[in-house]
């Protein structure tokens, strides 16, 4: 397809959006969105349907996946897919911030081809197409191209944090991230409107973009235009992490962070990057705000789970109160799907705390371990007899 051509679409539909919200704010229709920490207006809706309405009568073969109202167009199986985010930075148009924009992303199966990112207030459009740079349109200029600037050591350098709808307070690892780029950097920038950010990042007016579990249609076109202004990408083993930025900040924020750190999976020492940091999310099989749980790699029997708090701490000892509720919340939410699905006889339930207690991984973790009549010869003494010298940690 002609990308050029799909471009100026996206760019006249992003500007278009803009400036209808920008027309309708004083008579914008608020509502509660998702579980009511999050803001929806007339205006977000009516954006998306004028977007996804243009974008289907000239690519009908096209799947098309809008914040307010999900998967569109073509559906599955579609070899192109636009994102779309309508009005990104609703809080802040509520709250009469002029921080808000829209976000137009194409992508080739997982890989973004095209980008539009618009500062709604200012009418600056930012668009990139894969191989061909970024650039900046402005009303009444020609555009021109953009490049990330010239590195800083981090404590003179601003830095910007974004994260997903449903990361709450108590999220440890977001707070953990938090504390050390304030602590480590001049300013940590928290728009709460991605759109904006990847303009300042594309311009050469911040350092580096963290995104933490970011929703798609604000953080995958938004990196591919960053990446054509020359910035590099980090992203975690999880995926959940992204840092977007100049080249050497974006090394020195994964050392800070621990972003791309690998580690062997047998055993580690106190104070060495855990292993269960680095499991994808894809293989949890529950998790909440401070623990998560996956299958052992080593199982002493078929269902055998691991469950641990997201903060790396050493034994369970170490965990708060809050914490080891969590994990124990998640001892109840594996037990189910192993009754349904595994119909098991019994369970050992438990932790090393430890080297001398058998523990070689020392990031916190509860064990929990169906048994099966007959799995062992005689299971009188629990653990005692049926599970130590089976080389679990």
């Amino acid at each position: 397809m002609d990308l050029r051509s799909a471009a100026e679409l996206a760019i006249t539909l992003a500007r278009d959006a803009g400036d209808f919200a920008v027309a309708e704010h004083d008579v914008a229709r608020i509502e509660a969105k998702g579980n009511g920490s999050d803001l929806v207006t007339h205006v977000d809706r009516e954006a998306e349907r004028r977007i996804v309405t243009a974008l289907r009568e000239h690519y009908p073969d096209h799947a098309i996946l809008g914040e307010e109202e999900g998967e569109q167009g073509a559906g599955a199986g579609a070899s192109h897919r636009w994102l779309i985010d309508p009005l990104d930075g609703t809080n802040n148009y509520v709250l009469d911030l002029d921080v808000y924009g829209v976000c137009i992303t194409l992508c080739e199966g997982d890989q973004p081809v095209l980008a539009v990112v618009h500062d709604s207030p200012r009418r600056r459009t930012y668009w990139a197409i894969a191989g061909q740079g970024a650039w900046l349109r402005s009303d009444g200029r020609d555009d021109r191209r953009l490049s990330v600037g010239e590195p800083a050591p981090l404590a003179r350098t601003t830095i910007s944090f974004t994260q997903g709808y449903e990361i709450g307070h108590d999220d440890a690892r977001r707070n953990q991230m938090f504390d050390a780029l304030e602590r480590e950097t001049k300013r940590l920038l928290r728009s709460w409107a991605p759109s904006s950010d990847w303009g300042l990042l594309a311009t050469g007016r911040l350092g580096a973009m963290v995104a933490y579990r970011n929703e798609i249609w604000d953080r995958v076109g938004g990196t591919l235009l960053a990446q054509e202004a020359g910035a590099d990408v980090r992203t975690d083993p999880s995926g959940d992490l992204v840092i977007v930025g100049i080249p050497q900040t974006v090394q020195e924020l994964d050392e800070l962070l621990g972003t791309t750190t690998t580690t062997e999976t047998t055993p580690s020492a106190p104070g060495e990057t855990s292993p269960f940091t680095m499991i994808p999310r894809k293989y949890r099989i529950a998790e909440n705000d401070l623990a998560f749980a996956v299958l052992d790699a080593n199982p002493v029997s078929p269902g055998h789970a691991l469950i641990m708090p997201v903060r790396q701490i050493t034994t369970w000892f170490d965990a708060t109160p809050e914490e080891q509720r969590a994990a124990w919340d998640l001892v109840d939410v594996v037990k189910t799907q192993h009754d349904e699905a595994l119909v098991p006889d019994g369970y050992n339930v438990g932790f090393n705390a430890g080297a001398s207690a058998g523990q070689t991984v020392f990031h916190a973790h509860l064990h929990v371990i169906p048994r099966y009549s007959g799995d062992v010869e005689d299971p009188t003494g629990g653990v005692r007899h049926a599970v130590i010298g089976q080389g679990y940690y």
